[in-house]
C-alpha cells in the first residue's frame, strides 16, 4: 500500500525485497514558549523564538531483504549526515536511534502515527548532547529504482 507503513513482511511475487521508505520532517529546538516584548515602534509585539522554525531533515528507511522485521536509515540535516538504527517500526509507532556520523552520541526519537494523515507522524527525541524536543515527519513508501540513477 503505498505511503504505508502498515504493509510489512515478506514482498509479493513481483515486489522487489526490498521497499525503501522516503522520511522528511521537522526537528524543533529548545521549546521557548512565546512571549510578548516591545518593539521598535513602542507597539507591543510577539516574540517568536528562532527556534520555533525548526530544523528540516529528510533521508531513506530500508527494511532488511532477509529480515523484514529490521530497518536502517540514513538522513542528512544541517548538521550533517547520520544513520539510524535501533528501529521499533509497527502500524501505528516509530521508533529509532540516530547517530550523526561525525559524533558519537545517539539521539533517541519516538513517534505516533497520525489518525487522520496516513503518512503523517508527531512526535518527540532525546539524547545526552541535544536535550529534548519535538519532532514531526512524513514517511512514504517510494519505489527503489528511485534511489538509482537512470539507465534512460
Amino acid at each position: 500500500m503505498a505511503g504505508s507503513c502498515a504493509s510489512f513482511g515478506a514482498p509479493k511475487e513481483g515486489q522487489m525485497a526490498i521497499k525503501p521508505r522516503f522520511i522528511t520532517g521537522f526537528f524543533f529546538q529548545g521549546q521557548r514558549p512565546l512571549g510578548l516584548g516591545i518593539g521598535s515602534d513602542g507597539v507591543q509585539v510577539m516574540i517568536y523564538p528562532e527556534e520555533i522554525m525548526g530544523s528540516l531533515f529528510s533521508g531513506v528507511l530500508f527494511e532488511d531483504p532477509e529480515a523484514p522485521e529490521r530497518w536502517t536509515g540514513q538522513t542528512i540535516d544541517h548538521y550533517g549526515e547520520a544513520t539510524l538504527r535501533n528501529f521499533h517500526f509497527t502500524a501505528t509507532e516509530l521508533r529509532f536511534e540516530k547517530s550523526y556520523n561525525h559524533r558519537g552520541d545517539a539521539i533517541f526519537y519516538a513517534f505516533r502515527r497520525s489518525e487522520t494523515e496516513t503518512q503523517q507522524w508527531t512526535g518527540t527525541y532525546r539524547g545526552a548532547m541535544v536535550g529534548k524536543g519535538k519532532a514531526n515527519c512524513l514517511i512514504m513508501e517510494i519505489p527503489a529504482d528511485m534511489l538509482l540513477p537512470s539507465t534512460k
